[in-house]
């Protein structure tokens, strides 16, 4: 079992990643998901997002923002180019 990743997860850690570890290249492709609260959300509401899994990504706001709109463009450029339609 491996990751399809060029980086470690750090709740997964005892993964080898295929990208990275595995020598398998020009083959990532990650699932992601984003939660956002305000910067004010108690610390109590976090905890309880982070005890069901979620793992914390180290980009600021900005930075996320970029990675989401490099990633809507990339699969984006993919879907129209093999012509895959929304039903």
């Amino acid at each position: 079992c491996a990751l399809n990743s060029s980086h470690k997860m750090q709740r997964l850690n005892f993964l080898e990643t295929k990208v990275g570890e595995a020598g398998i290249s020009a083959a990532e492709a990650e699932g992601w998901g984003g939660v956002a609260v305000p910067k004010a959300t108690p610390s109590a509401i976090v905890e309880r997002i982070l005890d069901r899994g979620t793992v914390p990504d180290p980009r600021g706001a900005g930075e996320w923002s970029a990675f989401v709109e490099a990633e809507v463009a990339k699969w984006g450029d993919i879907a129209r180019r093999a012509k895959m339609k929304q039903e």
